[in-house]
């Protein structure tokens, strides 16, 4: 099983894992075959409960302990990467990228003339559904 690249000319070893409640971070040893097995690196990475990449150990902490995100997900369902969550601690989905994050809760004000996302007018997120929805936009449109 693949943890990090998907590509048949790497070859991955998985040293340990810890578990905590929202994800699994995974020491990994990525070694390109075709190399010096004297210059493998390892790496640390972090999987949500389905085993989608969310990102490195001081990424996915920062997005847990800076804006309270406990649950991760994909904002496409081909995409490879976590990049919307929920925060419990403030009732919003947030969509982010390596760029950009913000949170979408009930009651976010939404501009026609956004500077990331362009609406045909403004409007209110009225219910979290539709909070998770402009969360996935901003994902993509950021990254």
């Amino acid at each position: 099983m693949s943890l990090v690249y998907h590509q048949p000319s790497f070859q991955e070893t998985l040293l340990w894992t810890r578990r905590f409640p929202s994800y699994t971070m995974h020491r990994v040893r990525v070694l390109i075959v075709k190399d010096n097995p004297k210059n493998a690196v390892e790496m640390s990475v972090c999987l949500n409960e389905r085993g989608q990449y969310i990102g490195n150990p001081r990424f996915v902490n920062r997005l847990i302990k800076r804006f309270g995100i406990t649950t991760f997900e994909l904002s496409h369902p081909t995409g490879k990467t976590c990049s919307v969550g929920w925060s419990p601690r403030r009732k919003k989905w947030c969509g982010w990228s390596h760029r950009a994050i913000f949170g979408f809760g009930i009651g976010t004000k939404l501009r026609a003339k956004g500077i990331v996302m362009r609406l045909k007018k403004d409007r209110t997120i009225r219910t979290l559904a539709e909070a998770k929805r402009y969360a996935r936009m901003f994902a993509r449109a950021v990254s």
